[in-house]
């Protein structure tokens, strides 16, 4: 299993989490698990993704081209991949 930083969570919200987790007589990861799996049953995830995979650029295809040759020509003075 990965290890993963979790950064500037305030100290109120990490004993909170704690505690739920002894609560439910977790361990704290398999109450993280169990929270994003709830959270997902009740489609707010779902309804998350869906508002920004439709979401649309208010920039027209000419920027949109011309932003995408200034990125490949500052990719290609790195040398890096696209």
């Amino acid at each position: 299993m990965k290890k993963v930083l979790l950064k500037n969570i305030l100290e109120e919200d990490w004993a909170w989490f704690k505690s739920e987790a002894a609560i439910h007589d977790m361990k704290m990861a398999e109450f993280f698990s169990y929270i994003v799996r709830e959270h997902t049953k009740k489609g707010h995830a779902k309804e998350r993704w869906t508002r920004i995979l439709s979401w649309r650029s208010g920039r027209s295809k000419t920027e949109l081209n011309r932003l995408e040759t200034t990125l490949n020509k500052l990719r290609h003075s790195f040398r890096l991949e696209r």
